[in-house]
């Protein structure tokens, strides 16, 4: 299951964005509109998802055809 976690440390209000269940590059898509939306990134970590292949379904092998 794809999910999106917001942290917020009230003390120095900095706010940290992290996801899991996503494949390759589709977490930079789902997290975009709220990068945008809190202003400046101060700091990117990938993990060992990020360097996975997207997984496709046979609904998305259909489309395809």
């Amino acid at each position: 299951m794809e999910t999106v976690i917001v942290t917020f440390d009230e003390e120095n209000a900095d706010v940290e964005v992290a996801t899991t269940g996503f494949s390759g590059s589709a977490c930079l898509k789902a997290t975009a509109w709220l990068e945008k939306a809190l202003g400046k990134v101060t700091g990117n970590s990938k993990t060992s998802e990020f360097y996975k292949a997207p997984i496709q379904t046979k609904a998305q092998n259909r489309e395809r055809s």
